[in-house]
C-alpha cells in the first residue's frame, strides 16, 4: 500500500467525484478511474482483495489464508458495499480493477444464506481468530456513537495491487469514501489498520488512534495465534477513527 499522494491532488479528485452525478472521476496524471463499486465489479473486487490480503495483510499471512478463501470471504462484503453504495473501485486504463475499498455503515452484516455450508465452515475455521481480534478492537468504539444507526462509516477492507503502487490509490479511495459518507450525513469513519503502513496512510488523512491490540500478546483459544507476525512494521492492529465534520 502506497503512502500518499499530494493533498491538493486528492482535494481536486474528491471535489470532482462528489460533484459528479454518477460518482466517477479520473486521475488524469495516473490514468486511474474511480467509481462506485457495481454488481458487475463484485467478483473482480473480491479477487483483488483476496490477492492483496493473502500476500500482505499480516493476520492473513500468519494464518496462511489463501487468495481463494479471501475471495469467498470478501465477496459478500463487496455485495454489501454495492448495496449501500459506499464501495469504491479504482480501474486502470484497460478497465481492470487495481484497487478497491469495501465500506459500509458500521454494523452491517452479510447475508449468510449466500454462503454454502462448506463456505461457512471454511470462514469459521480461517477467520475466527481474526474476527475475534477485530471484535475486541471494535469494543473500544465509544458506546454513545453506536446508539444511532447510520452514524459511523466502516472502512472494512482496502486493497491496492502492487503493480499500481505509488499512485496514491489507497489515500484517494479513503478520501473518496470519507467525502461520500459526509455527503450522506454520517458523522464518523472507522477502520482497523492491520499494519504500520496502513496506519500511516490513515493518520495522514486525519484518522486518530483509538485503541490497538499487539499481535504478540493477543490470544485466541489460549493460543498466541499471531506471534509469528514480525514486530517490524506490523506489531499491532489499530482501531482508528475520524470525525468527518472536523477533519
Amino acid at each position: 500500500m502506497e503512502i500518499f499522494q499530494k493533498s491538493d491532488q486528492i482535494v481536486s479528485i474528491v471535489e470532482r467525484f462528489i460533484s459528479s452525478p454518477d460518482k466517477t472521476v479520473t486521475d488524469d496524471q495516473h490514468d486511474i478511474t474511480y467509481s462506485l463499486m457495481q454488481e458487475e465489479d463484485i467478483a473482480e473486487a473480491a479477487k483483488v482483495t483476496g490477492i492483496c490480503y493473502s500476500n500482505y495483510e499480516p493476520m492473513s499471512v500468519a494464518l496462511k489464508v489463501t487468495a481463494a478463501d479471501h475471495f469467498l470471504f470478501s465477496r459478500e462484503f463487496c455485495r454489501i458495499a454495492v448495496g449501500t453504495q459506499y464501495g469504491i473501485v479504482a480501474k486502470n486504463y484497460s478497465g481492470e480493477i487495481t484497487g478497491c475499498l469495501i465500506a459500509f455503515p458500521y454494523g452491517t452484516v452479510p447475508d449468510l444464506t449466500n454462503y454454502t455450508n462448506a463456505e461457512l465452515a471454511m470462514i469459521q475455521s480461517q477467520y475466527d481468530a481474526t474476527l475475534h481480534l477485530l471484535d475486541k478492537l471494535d469494543s473500544s468504539i465509544p458506546a454513545e456513537l453506536l446508539e444511532n444507526d447510520g452514524t459511523i462509516m466502516h472502512q472494512f477492507m482496502i486493497s491496492v495491487m502492487t503493480k499500481n503502487a505509488r499512485k496514491g490509490i489507497a489515500s484517494i479511495l479513503i478520501s473518496l469514501c470519507d467525502a461520500l459518507a459526509k455527503q450522506n450525513g454520517l458523522k464518523y469513519s472507522v477502520c482497523e489498520a492491520p499494519s504500520s503502513t496502513s496506519k500511516k496512510v490513515y493518520s495522514l488523512l486525519n484518522y486518530k488512534e483509538v485503541h490497538r491490540i499487539d499481535y504478540a500478546t493477543f490470544t485466541h483459544g489460549g493460543v498466541k495465534v499471531f506471534s509469528s507476525i514480525p514486530k517490524q512494521g506490523s506489531s499491532a492492529c489499530t482501531l482508528m477513527m475520524k470525525d468527518l465534520w472536523i477533519a
